[in-house]
């Protein structure tokens, strides 16, 4: 489990781009509701108490390397473009945007991998993503055809597993792709 997450993310345009209300959790209890005005400012938080506004900040300044948001955060810092990043440290508003956008992310991963396995390498840009039909009771076979035809250049792998009320959605990233 992620030690802090967004839920209730509503997104908006706003005068400097899009915006969001989204309130963040620490460990599946809420600490604070935040806002991005798509203002050109920084974000607004309300904090449930001022402990856990202590407890964020002592989080970011100790972050875990293996925390998804940030290794997500050093993959963009690399990317092509994106130099003037490179001596930028992770802050607050940094944090909870991209909380912001892997909520979104997998809420659109959910909504299209219906039927069939969403799959990203190496080779493949950031949000472009390749597709293998499932038919029912095929998922393991379309699973071992990826692993095997494509070995070390899965970047995630996102679909549903099982049917009916027992469905639940998968999604794997470089990390645990590979120990699974």
């Amino acid at each position: 489990m992620r030690a802090y997450e967004v839920k209730n993310v509503k997104s908006f345009r706003g005068t400097e781009g899009h915006g969001f209300n989204a309130t963040l959790y620490r460990y599946g209890k809420k600490v604070a509701l935040v806002y991005d005005m798509a203002d050109g400012g920084p974000i607004n938080y309300d904090w449930v108490s001022k402990e856990e506004e202590v407890a964020f900040d002592s989080y970011l300044s100790s972050t875990p390397k293996d925390d998804s948001v940030v290794m997500l955060f050093e993959e963009r810092k690399k990317q092509e473009g994106n130099e003037w990043m490179s001596d930028l440290d992770i802050t607050g508003d940094i944090y909870v945007s991209n909380l912001v956008d892997l909520f979104e992310s997998l809420k659109w991963l959910k909504r299209n991998c219906r039927g069939k396995i969403l799959f990203r390498t190496t080779e493949d840009d950031e949000g472009s993503y390749r597709t293998i039909p499932v038919p029912d009771g095929k998922l393991l076979n379309a699973l071992v055809h990826i692993r095997q035809k494509y070995e070390h250049n899965i970047v995630e792998v996102a679909y549903w597993e099982g049917t009916g009320a027992d469905k639940e959605f998968k999604h794997h990233d470089r990390s645990d792709w590979y120990s699974a």
